[in-house]
This record gives structure tokens, C-alpha cells and sequence, in this order.
């Protein structure tokens, strides 16, 4: 047997509330990946563009 290792393209939305767009963008460079909460966007055509990285053998241990 096989075990198909992929990358599916996906990305996330940020609500970011500041004054200007300047100050927002430092704000999720700043603290996007630590505090602030995004939601995961993530359709079927995401999964239609999957990359296949690597393909690994896997062996099968039958317990009786």
C-alpha cells in the first residue's frame, strides 16, 4: 500500500480593525499568525488543485 502526501491550496481571511489601511497591514504582519483570528477559506476547487508531493510505501502488519 501507498500513502499520497498532498499541498491544497488554501488561504485565510483577517478582520483587522485600525484608522488606515497602512496601519492595519502592520497590524497583521505584526500579529497575524500569534493573535489574531482568521477563518480558513476552502472550496472544492481548492482540493482540484492539489500537488502531489511524495509518494510513500507503507507496509502492512496483520495482528491475528
Amino acid at each position: 500500500m501507498k500513502e499520497y502526501l498532498f499541498d491544497v491550496p488554501c488561504y485565510y481571511v483577517y478582520s483587522v480593525k485600525a484608522k488606515t489601511e497602512k496601519q492595519a497591514r502592520e497590524i497583521l504582519i505584526k500579529d497575524g499568525g500569534l493573535e489574531l483570528m482568521g477563518d480558513l477559506s476552502l472550496d472544492e476547487e481548492n482540493y482540484k488543485m492539489a500537488t502531489l508531493n511524495e509518494i510513500r510505501e507503507i507496509e502492512w502488519i496483520l495482528k491475528n
